[in-house]
């Protein structure tokens, strides 16, 4: 009561908020207030261990009277949790689970040229975009992604026996 915004149209503005997070625990900010007053992301209480990327970004407005309390759980993570799978995990009363996205890559594009060095004219160059929205720099999401990549190729090279059929057929 006092917040002009429904609890749908206050969990999609803070799953709209840009956080970066040093440490990989789990930590809980804090936003509260008393009204008349707009509340942005910069008025979350939060520990040095973490940056709010979009200060600006409105998260709710207060009327004369209203107050509002909320605490949110900012953790790190991959890809995409549904809130359904965590409210199975820690169903407590009181508390709304909203979707992760751990999605800090907001575009990539790339481009593959041909490229001349000396004399081999036969070589190409792969020029890539990367965009992200600020939590993790480009350079970061391609360090982790090929890190990532090399960890499946590695998944299957374990065994370093040739591979040889069992029969063979003389032709």
């Amino acid at each position: 009561k006092g917040v002009t915004e429904s609890v749908v149209d206050l969990g999609l503005n803070i799953k709209q908020l840009k956080i970066r997070k040093h440490a990989k625990d789990s930590e809980v900010i804090m936003l509260e207030a008393k009204g008349p007053r707009t509340l942005t992301a910069k008025d979350f209480q939060h520990s040095s261990d973490i940056e709010i990327l979009n200060p600006d970004h409105h998260i709710c407005t207060i009327e004369k009277g209203g107050t509002i309390s909320l605490q949110v759980t900012v953790e790190k993570g991959v890809g995409y949790v549904a809130a359904q799978e965590r409210n199975r995990k820690h169903h407590e009363p009181g508390l709304i689970y909203l979707d992760s996205v751990f999605a800090p890559v907001e575009k990539v594009r790339y481009e593959v040229e041909p490229v001349r060095v000396g004399q081999r004219t036969n070589l190409d160059k792969l020029v890539l975009e990367i965009v992200t929205n600020g939590s993790l720099t480009p350079e970061e999401a391609l360090r982790f992604a090929s890190q990532l990549l090399g960890s499946y190729f590695q998944f299957f090279s374990i065994e370093k026996k040739p591979v040889e059929p069992e029969f063979m057929a003389d032709f």
